[in-house]
């Protein structure tokens, strides 16, 4: 062991061997001689090529200049340029790497479906946006959903989920929804459609024996063995059947939402969110209040009925009344305006 060590200590090249280099050699062990050790002369060696390939103190701090013939800068340099190409590419609707030809993107797939409920918020939404800003457009889009819904999905009051053999129908929910945006075609365009034929089969078969309503049929395949008496849906139905008795003057469809309100008292502690679409329904009832308009929908009275009343205030369209608004707060007028402006005055104060 002892004359391997001296022998080791040798350098094998020409050249000073770094006094670390060598310490660190004699603290080794070899324990065995089929053990590969380098030695110091090879480290030497190594040491030395390493010390020419460091650059001198005075040009650590220089910027590394681009080697353009190649090398690791040059290959960067490549993906750089290739990735500003793929870039300029889809800018200028090239192609791209698959060979398809670069341009806008597709917009996201849509579900041809046509879903009652659905449509029903749409219609519901976008007349309500064209009461406040005469955008002719969305009330287009309003008129050609409510046409198209009733027509494929409406059926003698029963509403079907979609168009298809094996939708669905009489659910509380397309139901109410639809209902909805029945009714504020009514005030808005002063076209109901077949809002009262769809309250009517609602009432007459979702309503049970204590007022509350039911969410679907009362036999086949469902989540539970029974029925379930949403409170989310029963709202919407309540809201849309006072504003139903307003347009109509029929106290039946108030005494269904009545009824269908007072099945949930006592439960507030089991409410959510819906809490608020619960308290609002039960203040109208409590106190309900109209606003009629003694001409055509679409007049200028008209207009400026919707726009003045607030939520919970039903605009009743009177085609062959004698020209003035009134509102009602219950039976007795507590407002009313032959003009636009006597109308804002009378329901603002400012005379």
């Amino acid at each position: 062991m002892e004359e391997r060590l001296a022998t080791r200590e040798e350098p094998a090249v020409p050249g000073e061997v770094p006094g670390e280099v060598a310490e660190e050699v004699r603290r080794r062990e070899y324990h065995a001689d089929d053990v590969v050790r380098p030695s110091i002369g090879r480290v030497a060696a190594q040491r030395q090529a390493d010390d020419q390939r460091r650059p001198r103190e005075d040009e650590r701090e220089r910027p590394r200049i681009e080697d353009e013939r190649g090398g690791a800068d040059g290959e960067q340099r490549e993906q750089f340029q290739d990735a500003v190409g793929g870039m300029k590419q889809v800018e200028d609707g090239d192609e791209g790497s698959e060979g398809r030809p670069r341009g806008p993107e597709d917009g996201p797939g849509v579900d041809g479906t046509v879903l009652a409920d659905r449509n029903g918020l749409a219609i519901d939404a976008l007349l309500s946006h064209y009461a406040y800003t005469d955008d002719e457009r969305a009330r287009q889009y309003a008129s050609r959903a409510r046409d198209a819904v009733c027509e494929s999905l409406v059926d003698g009051g029963e509403v079907a989920h979609y168009d298809g053999a094996d939708s669905d129908t009489g659910l509380l929910l397309d139901q109410a929804q639809l209902l909805q945006g029945l009714t504020t075609s009514w005030q808005v365009l002063g076209e109901p459609g077949p809002a009262r034929a769809v309250a009517d089969w609602t009432i007459e078969n979702r309503r049970q024996d204590g007022g509350a309503f039911r969410d679907g049929p009362a036999s086949g395949a469902g989540l539970c063995n029974r029925s379930l008496h949403p409170l989310d849906a029963t709202v919407e139905l309540a809201d849309a059947l006072v504003d139903l008795a307003a347009l109509t003057g029929e106290d039946r469809y108030r005494n269904a939402a009545l009824s269908a309100v007072e099945s949930f008292a006592g439960a507030a502690e089991r409410m959510g969110v819906e809490v608020a679409g619960y308290a609002t329904v039960a203040a109208r009832l409590q106190q309900p209040q109209t606003l009629t308009v003694g001409t055509e929908a679409g007049t200028d009275l008209h207009r400026a009925a919707l726009r003045l009343a607030d939520h919970e205030t039903t605009v009743v369209p009177e085609p062959d009344g004698d020209g003035t608004a009134r509102l009602l707060d219950g039976d007795a007028i507590v407002a009313e305006g032959a003009t636009p402006s006597e109308l804002e005055g009378a329901l603002t104060g400012e005379h």
